[in-house]
């Protein structure tokens, strides 16, 4: 296998463990963490180290203007000349730093997340030299803390990525039709399955048991990390199957669709198993699927109706454990983050199918085991 060519910041962002080409330096990117504030500004940074120095690469994006990317370094408080010592009560004028004098331009009030739920107020204080090239910024913290900073924007095509090891396996396109035809093939396997037990078609179940693994190989043999395989394949497993629950179960199949894009609303807010909105989509949407499809569990397509009933809390606890996961847990990631992560969509799963099988009781009496 050859390594291909680095890739830019223009194709994807970077990653926590990737390394990245700036400056004349290997950066190594450490963590992830997010800003924004009130005026529809965003920030996504990313800490990047080498050989002792700590940088921090930034993508700005603010409504109505083009995405911007700005490269800064920590750089110690006692260097910058005019700041009053503790906590200052007001950005001064002007401060210099290696003899350059950088004015006061305008303090930005925010909100910091580093990991998911951990938010505080940050402040900032902008500073540019006479030309508007170089940045000092001033950051004050709630609890005294004061960093300094000193950057510039920067052209993305400076920075390079880390491209992962890959063969001659198929692209984007030929990725795609792959995923298809290995779905086809579990469609196939879950079908004759079902067929050699007596089943009413395919077990969903089966199905998106069949998928998981024929997927994580996909991006496994293009050197994509393990969390990144599973993840990948946990989602198309999942759909894959409710594909074949729609089949079995047609409106129950339709209910949980449109629970899934509710119940991720809503988790995205509320956890589902520590709040009471999230615990009341966790009860509520299987129920409703349930009774929905109590028709067509009685006509033996009980197991697409559970299977429903699970994906219905199960896909959106799962989307958003993995995008806190990948965006917001810190780096390195760990094996415990991961199962964070994943926990709660496993078990608001398992909890719609008990209380789908409680409202059907009697309802699977000419289905198979």
């Amino acid at each position: 296998m050859a390594r291909p060519p680095r890739s830019g910041l223009a194709g994807a962002d970077p990653r926590v463990g990737q390394t990245l080409s700036f400056d004349g330096r290997e950066w190594e990117v450490t963590d992830h963490s997010s800003y924004w504030n009130d005026e529809g500004y965003r920030v996504t940074e990313w800490c990047c180290e080498t050989e002792g120095v700590e940088a921090y690469l930034l993508k700005e994006v603010k409504d109505g203007e083009p995405t911007r990317w700005f490269f800064t370094r920590g750089i110690p408080r006692a260097a910058v000349t005019g700041l009053d010592p503790g906590r200052p009560a007001a950005p001064p004028g002007t401060l210099t730093y290696e003899g350059r004098t950088y004015r006061y331009a305008e303090t930005d009030e925010g909100t910091y997340e580093d990991e998911p739920g951990e938010r505080v107020a940050k402040t900032t204080w902008e500073y540019w030299d006479d030309g508007h090239q170089r940045n000092l910024a001033v950051e004050v913290w709630g609890d005294g803390r004061v960093d300094c900073y000193h950057g510039a924007y920067i052209d993305p095509v400076a920075v390079t990525l880390e491209a992962p090891l890959a063969d001659d396996g198929p692209g984007e396109g030929g990725g795609m039709a792959a995923a298809a035809s290995l779905i086809g093939a579990a469609a196939r396997l879950a079908g004759a399955k079902a067929g050699a037990k007596g089943g009413g078609g395919a077990n969903p179940f089966v199905a998106a048991a069949v998928i998981l693994p024929l997927v994580y190989i996909l991006p496994f043999f293009v050197g994509r990390p393990f969390d990144e395989c599973l993840g990948v394949s946990l989602v198309v497993a999942l759909l894959g199957g409710w594909l074949f629950a729609l089949s079995g179960a047609p409106r129950a199949g339709g209910l949980a669709l449109l629970g899934m894009a509710l119940g991720t609303y809503l988790f995205w807010t509320y956890p589902p198993l520590t709040s009471a909105i999230g615990l009341a989509m966790v009860v509520g949407g299987p129920a409703a699927v349930a009774w929905v499809g109590r028709g067509a569990a009685a006509r033996r397509g009980l197991r697409a109706v559970l299977y429903a009933a699970a994906v219905t809390v199960g896909g959106p606890a799962l989307l958003v454990g993995l995008h806190r996961y990948f965006w917001y847990a810190p780096g390195p990631h760990s094996l415990g983050q991961l199962v964070l992560a994943l926990g709660p969509a496993a078990l608001s799963g398992l909890t719609a199918i008990v209380i789908a099988r409680l409202m059907l009781v009697g309802a699977d009496e000419a289905a198979p085991a």
